[in-house]
């Protein structure tokens, strides 16, 4: 009987090892797999490519600075992100965090050196809301990148003294939405210095029916 007993928790703990062993085994190839599965999803996941797939190595020397998975990060985080019910506009621009990409709850596109918000009028900076439509909010680019971001030193070197740039810019907005977004922030007590509309591409450009002209359409 001990022999006996004796086989069997040794032939028990050979199965518990060799269970272990192959969990650990498994756990490795399945970290390696959804690795490399991972990194592939980065690179495809997003809109552009989807749509796009032959265009894939045109759009990167579009990014020269930027690695393949960046872009794909950039691109997806661009497209991916649902707009949002929005009280008197109708829809806009939801809050979103991102590596590239980041939005505030107010709705504008944070960028470098970004003032307070709501806005501080203490008499030195100029503080400036700039209104457009995804072109204005930079749709492609970084937040380094955006319209606003380019926009603010520029004016500080030209105006000789601070100046704070909010980017409004709103995919599908044209003059219309942005006219009533400036007065609801106005209504909200934020009142400008100066306040910048970049109109003429969803004004002009687009002829839009009433399917497009449906806000409920574009919230997701």
């Amino acid at each position: 009987i001990p022999n006996r007993l004796g086989w069997m928790v040794r032939t028990t703990a050979g199965y518990v090892v060799n269970t272990i062993i192959l969990l650990v085994v498994l756990n490795v190839l399945l970290s390696v797999f959804y690795s490399i599965y991972g990194a592939y999803e980065a690179r495809n996941s997003n809109a552009v490519y989807k749509k796009y797939p032959k265009l894939a190595q045109m759009i990167a020397k579009l990014y020269p600075s930027m690695s393949q998975d960046d872009i794909s990060e950039l691109l997806r985080e661009t497209w991916s992100r649902p707009l949002v019910s929005k009280s008197i506009v109708g829809f806009g621009e939801g809050p979103y965090h991102g590596k590239f990409v980041n939005v505030t709850e107010a709705g504008f596109r944070l960028g470098p050196n970004q003032g307070p918000w709501p806005t501080v009028r203490d008499g030195k900076s100029v503080v400036v809301i700039l209104f457009g439509g995804s072109t204005t909010f930079g749709y492609g680019v970084t937040d380094a990148q955006a319209l606003g971001s380019q926009l603010q030193p520029l004016l500080t070197r030209k105006l000789g003294r601070p100046v704070v740039v909010y980017n409004f810019g709103q995919s599908k907005y044209g003059s219309t939405q942005e006219r009533l977004l400036f007065e609801k922030l106005l209504l909200e007590g934020q009142k400008p210095d100066m306040a910048i509309f970049v109109d003429g591409l969803n004004d002009f450009q687009f002829t839009w029916g009433d399917e497009e002209l449906n806000w409920t359409s574009y919230v997701g």
